[in-house]
């Protein structure tokens, strides 16, 4: 049945060579017009296409030791165009992200190898569709779209409400998961697949969210203040994490971010913890049960890059020592929507930057 869970493949490489042959024998993609949706639930543009046409991004993935990237293993997964929102498949060689190349006018969503090799266009529609991630055991991706709305053309990345789908690496089928005259962002699958925990703001504000993919029930985790950044599952499935801000609202730029921890079955919080010395916080990822990575912007840092003030820079929280750390890129000042291995041994990330030495390994 196309609307229900499938049951997981015995093996990983049963799945790699399924997909494999999807890839070699799919379509190669083409150009649409269509939405273009902000980088963050509160973060919006007026003038979409400009911002998105003329700013280059690139997805890179790193070989790290836990607390750096290996000098010299750095690599660019995506061609030229605004590439980001990556997301590494648990047990597969494949990276799924969100793209917009020089010549198209839509985001869309993208599937490569880790090695950047055979990547194409798989949402290559009219629709936005962004922020994929994988459901474990499966090649299907849960994702953030426009379509099924009656204004999912227009260009105002606020002109139509979004919601979570699901599809497969060869789109053979869409399926809705959420509705409603609200908006449904920043999804991840549990590691059990079971579960998509979310941001929604069918409550009035943004807040943590987690939905059945078995019943398709709906239970919020959060009731009180907001959550402004993307919540991720620790490797055990037991904790989720997400950004907030010190005040009830949530939104305010001039409040310091937080650190939340949750317990997935019953909501209880673990924190919060405070980032005093951060402006601002984004895109919080579990590298192991303990340390937790993120990108964040040091109070008093510009916005622009420079060497003594970088404007996004990963950085690791220990919650058994409570201590903070950077996490350094070989080569990068600045990264973010950062994604890891199921074996915690590649880094998967985007960045506006485009190191000398770093050499896209598929082809334009």
């Amino acid at each position: 049945m196309r609307g229900s869970l499938p049951t997981p493949a015995t093996t990983a490489s049963l799945l790699q060579a399924l997909l494999l042959l999807t890839l070699l024998l799919a379509p190669t993609a083409s150009t649409h017009v269509g939405p273009i949706q902000a980088e963050s639930p509160q973060d919006e543009d007026d003038d979409g296409r400009s911002k998105y046409r003329t700013v280059e991004r690139y997805v890179f993935a790193a070989s790290i030791d836990g607390k750096a990237s290996t000098p010299g293993t750095t690599r660019r997964l995506t061609p030229s165009g605004h590439f980001y929102q990556a997301h590494v498949h648990p047990t597969l060689d494949l990276v799924a992200v969100a793209g917009l190349r020089e010549q198209d006018t839509t985001f869309n969503l993208w599937v490569c190898t880790l090695q950047g090799k055979e990547l194409r266009c798989i949402t290559d529609d009219l629709c936005l569709s962004v922020q994929p991630t994988w459901v474990p055991g499966t090649t299907r991706i849960v994702f953030v779209s426009s379509r099924g709305s009656d204004r999912s053309k227009e260009w105002k990345p606020v002109a139509s409400k979004v919601h979570l789908w699901m599809t497969d690496v060869d789109a053979s089928f869409y399926e809705q998961l959420t509705f409603g005259d609200h908006s449904d962002v920043r999804p991840m699958v549990s590691p059990d697949g079971r579960e998509v925990v979310f941001l929604s703001d069918r409550s009035g504000e943004y807040h943590v969210w987690v939905l059945s993919l078995e019943t398709k029930e709906l239970r919020q985790l959060v009731t009180g203040g907001g959550a402004d950044s993307r919540p991720a599952w620790s490797p055990s499935g037991e904790w989720i994490v997400h950004g907030a801000r010190k005040e009830t609202d949530g939104r305010d730029p001039k409040l310091d971010p937080l650190l939340v921890l949750l317990n997935r079955r019953t909501g209880e919080e673990v924190g919060p913890v405070g980032l005093d010395r951060f402006a601002s916080m984004k895109g919080a990822f579990f590298l192991d049960e303990s340390r937790i990575l993120f990108h964040g912007r040091v109070k008093g840092a510009s916005r622009t890059t420079s060497t003594h003030a970088p404007p996004f820079g990963l950085w690791v929280w220990d919650r058994t020592t409570n201590q903070f750390e950077r996490f350094e890129l070989d080569g990068f000042e600045a990264a973010a929507h950062a994604t890891v291995s199921a074996d915690r041994r590649t880094l998967v990330f985007d960045s506006r930057e485009n190191p000398a030495g770093v050499t896209r390994t598929g082809q334009d």
